[in-house]
């Protein structure tokens, strides 16, 4: 079991709220984690599923806030992308290249 998911006696698992939407290039996930550092973050996509999980810790005291998100079909797995900035986490999955929008000249 992954370190950031156990839990101990002193420790509380909350929900994580997200924003998701969909960018012409990219689904992107937003979600509001002020005080925390990039390695008290976990970020795992299987299959169809993003899950997150975030644990904050004050002395003895661990706060675990977890969501898992259904992604829609057709991102490119490979070209997966999170960045931490300012107390806010960016996931951003990138479209499969078939399915991005694309300009067609006209002659």
């Amino acid at each position: 079991m992954n370190e950031l998911a156990q839990t101990n006696s002193h420790a509380r698992t909350r929900s994580l709220r997200v924003d998701f939407f969909e960018g012409e290039d990219a689904y992107v996930l937003l979600a509001d984690l002020p005080g925390l550092k990039e390695e008290d973050l976990q970020i795992e996509l299987e299959g169809a599923r993003l899950h997150l999980i975030a644990t904050r810790t004050r002395g003895e005291e661990a706060v675990h806030f977890e969501r898992k998100v259904r992604v829609p079909t057709g991102i490119d797995a490979e070209n997966v992308s999170a960045r931490y900035t300012n107390g806010v986490l960016e996931v951003r999955l990138e479209k499969q290249a078939a399915l991005k929008p694309r300009r067609i000249a006209v002659n």
